[in-house]
C-alpha cells in the first residue's frame, strides 16, 4: 500500500515507525513530518493544515491509505475532503471532531446523552463567568477550542479561576479557542487515558490503557502541557471497570453520534477520571494520544494496518513500557529551539529503548530542536520498573541546551 502518513510530531513518528515495519507498507510520504520522521518516509513539504494541497498530493501520487495524526485537520474537515475525492482515509470527519473541537459541545452531548462527567457551565463573555465561577465555586477553565492540550486550567482558588477565565475571555490567551470557555468542578481520583477504535460507527475495539502526566513537573505541579510521559499497562484498571466504561461513556456517545446523522469513525480518547461516584468523562479527543500513542505503538505485536482495518485482532504484547517526554527550556510557553541534540544514537542502545522525535529538525548528520516537546524515550521491560530504569538509563545518554524532563514518569 501507498500511505500519507498526516503530521509532524511525536506521535506521527511513531505510527510511521510501525507503518514502515509492515510488508504491506510499499511506500510511505510523511506530511510535512519532522527531523525523525526523515528516516522512515519520504517527507512531503505540506503543512497538516493543508487540505487542499494533501488532498491534490494523495491524488497525484495515488495514494491508498491517508492516516491523519493531529486533531487541527479533522476539525478543518480533511477527512470529508479525503473522502469526496475518493481516497481511503483513518479518522473522523468535521462532524465527529467536533468532540474534540469544542468542550461545550461535548458537555452539553454529556447531559443529553446521560454520560457522568463533571458538573459544569459555559460562558463567552467575563461578566458571565464571573458570576457563574462564585456562584458554584468552580475551580477547573477550559477555552472551549482546539489549543493544543494547552487549553485547560485547573485552579485551587475562586481568585484563581477569574484570573483564567479573564485570560481566556479578555485577554484573549488562546485567541478565537478561548472565546468561549468551560468552567467544571474539580474532580479527584485516578486518571486514566482510555481509547478505542470506532469503525462504521458502530464497532468499538477498546485498547489497552495508558496512564499520562500532563504537568510541566514532578509531583504533578506546574502548567498544564500536551503530556510530559505516560506508561502503560495500569495495573489499577480491572476489566470489569473497562467494562462498565465502554458500556457508560463509549457507547452512549458512539449511538448518539449515529442518531445525530454524524456517525462517528476513527480513534476516540476518553479522558477518565474515577471518582468515589464512578468514572467520569473528562474530555474527548478524536484521535490517538501523544505520548500515549508512542506508549500503545511499542505495545503493538501485530501489523500496524491492523489498527485502521481489523482493530479488534490487534495483538499486544504483556511487556509494560514507559515513555518520557523530552522538552524545550521555556515548553509549554515559549520555547527556546534552535539547539544541536546530542545522544539519541547511544540512547537507542540501552535495551528495549526506542527514541520517537517529535520537535525535530535535521540538518546534515546533525539533529536540532524546534518545538517544544523534542524527543520521546521509550522503554520497554518485562516489568513496569525494568521499563522504567532503562527509559532514564537512555534520557540521562541526551544533552541539548536548555533540556528538560519529569523524574517521575511511572514512579
Amino acid at each position: 500500500m501507498r500511505v500519507l502518513f498526516v503530521g509532524s510530531g511525536g506521535r506521527e513518528d511513531a505510527i510511521a515507525w510501525k507503518l514502515r515495519q509492515s510488508p504491506r507498507c510499499e511506500q510511505l510520504y510523511v506530511a510535512p513530518g519532522n527531523g525523525g520522521t526523515m528516516r522512515l518516509g519520504q517527507p512531503v513539504p505540506i503543512a497538516a493544515k493543508d487540505i487542499d494541497g494533501i488532498v491534490a498530493f494523495a491524488k497525484k501520487e495515488h495514494i491508498d491509505l491517508v492516516v491523519v495524526g493531529p486533531e487541527a485537520p479533522l476539525a478543518d474537515g480533511l477527512v470529508d475532503d479525503l473522502s469526496k475525492a475518493g481516497i481511503r482515509s483513518f479518522g473522523p470527519s468535521s462532524y465527529g471532531a467536533e468532540l474534540e473541537a469544542s468542550k461545550i459541545f461535548t458537555k452539553t452531548r454529556c447531559v443529553r446523552w446521560n454520560i457522568p462527567t463533571a458538573y459544569f457551565d459555559f460562558a463567552g463573555t467575563y461578566e458571565v463567568a464571573k458570576l457563574s465561577i462564585k456562584k458554584n465555586g468552580f475551580r477547573v477553565i477550559k477555552a472551549d477550542g482546539l489549543c493544543g492540550g494547552k487549553g485547560a486550567i485547573v485552579t485551587k482558588t475562586t481568585r484563581q479561576a477569574l484570573a483564567a477565565a479573564h485570560d481566556f475571555l479578555v485577554k484573549k490567551s488562546e485567541g478565537p479557542a478561548g472565546s468561549r470557555i468551560v468552567m467544571e468542578e474539580k474532580l479527584s481520583g485516578p486518571e486514566w487515558s482510555v481509547m478505542a477504535i470506532i469503525r462504521a460507527g458502530i464497532n468499538i475495539a477498546v485498547l489497552p490503557v495508558v496512564r499520562d502526566y500532563k504537568r510541566i513537573n514532578d509531583n504533578n505541579q506546574g502548567l498544564n502541557t500536551g503530556g510530559m510521559g505516560a506508561f502503560s499497562p495500569v495495573s489499577d484498571v480491572s476489566d470489569a471497570m473497562l467494562v462498565r466504561i465502554k458500556e457508560e461513556i463509549l457507547l452512549p456517545t458512539v449511538n448518539g453520534m449515529a442518531k445525530r446523522g454524524t456517525p462517528f469513525d476513527g480513534v476516540l480518547y476518553a479522558g477518565i477520571m474515577l471518582t468515589k461516584k464512578g468514572p467520569k468523562l473528562i474530555e474527548y479527543n478524536v484521535r490517538f494520544g501523544d505520548p500515549e500513542c508512542q506508549v500503545l505503538m511499542r505495545r503493538l505485536e501485530s501489523d500496524a494496518f491492523s489498527l485502521f482495518e481489523t482493530p479488534s485482532q490487534a495483538l499486544w504484547s504483556k511487556e509494560a513500557v514507559v515513555c518520557v517526554v523530552l522538552t524545550s527550556r521555556g515548553y509549554p510557553g515559549k520555547p527556546e529551539i534552535g539547539y544541536p541534540i546530542e545522544g539519541i544514537y547511544e540512547a537507542e542502545q540501552v535495551p528495549g529503548v526506542v527514541v520517537f522525535h517529535a520537535g525535530t529538525k535535521q540538518e546534515g548528520s546533525t539533529y536540532y530542536t524546534s518545538g517544544g516537546r523534542i524527543l520521546n524515550v521509550t522503554a520497554s521491560g518485562a516489568t513496569l520498573a525494568e521499563a522504567r530504569e532503562r527509559a532514564y538509563v537512555a534520557v540521562q545518554c541526551i544533552k541539548f541546551e536548555g533540556m528538560h524532563y519529569r523524574s517521575d514518569i511511572a514512579a
